[in-house]
């Protein structure tokens, strides 16, 4: 899913992102690895799948964890993208 929303994301003319980018605070402690990235807007995405209905905890917590280095993350899920693409094609 990751790579359907990717290309959805360039095909539809925005930037290319970054994929499984490391981040980390100003001390060096890792904060997240985010799906896809945009370094300029320090914009993170998340693909949610089923799996993240059980970690809603620790998803929050990393959410928590990109809030305070100033990076904006969104949860995606499939229906969302599926939506998304029904409307605009």
């Amino acid at each position: 899913m990751e790579t359907q929303l990717r290309l959805l994301l360039v095909l539809s003319g925005l930037p290319r992102l970054r994929t499984q980018v490391s981040l980390f605070d100003e001390t060096g402690a890792f904060i997240a690895r985010p799906d896809l990235y945009y370094p300029d807007k320090r914009l993170a995405l998340e693909h949610d799948g089923v799996s993240h209905r059980d970690n809603l905890a620790a998803d929050n917590r990393r959410q928590n964890r990109l809030a305070r280095v100033r990076v904006q993350a969104l949860a995606l899920h499939r229906g969302g993208c599926v939506a998304y693409t029904r409307r605009g094609g």
